[in-house]
C-alpha cells in the first residue's frame, strides 16, 4: 500500500536521525517505527477470536414425550394454542 504522511517538529527530526544512524531508506525506518508500535499496542500477537462455544442446557426427560420429534410437538403445541386450548405438557 502506498500513502502520503506528513511528519513535522520531533517526530520528523528522529525519523531523519534514524535514516541517518542506520542508513537505511526512510520507508524502511518508517515501517520497522509502525510494526514495533502495533506490537506493543498488542503484545499478545495478532487478535485470536475465542473459539464459538454453543451454550447447552438441560432440559430433563419429561415421561411421554418423544424429544426425537420436537417439531411435531411444537407445532402440535402451536395448535392447540390456536384453538384457544393449553394444555400443560408435564
Amino acid at each position: 500500500m502506498k500513502t502520503t504522511l506528513d511528519f513535522e517538529g520531533e517526530l520528523k527530526d528522529k525519523l531523519v536521525s534514524l535514516t541517518k544512524k542506520t542508513g537505511l531508506p526512510l520507508e524502511e525506518v518508517v515501517e520497522r517505527a509502525v510494526r514495533l508500535g502495533l506490537e506493543k499496542m498488542n503484545p499478545s500477537g495478532p487478535i485470536q477470536k475465542k473459539p464459538y462455544q454453543q451454550r447447552t442446557y438441560n432440559i430433563g426427560i419429561h415421561a411421554g414425550v418423544n424429544i426425537d420429534k420436537a417439531l411435531a410437538l411444537a407445532a402440535e403445541i402451536e395448535d392447540e394454542k390456536i384453538d384457544g386450548v393449553e394444555i400443560s405438557r408435564r
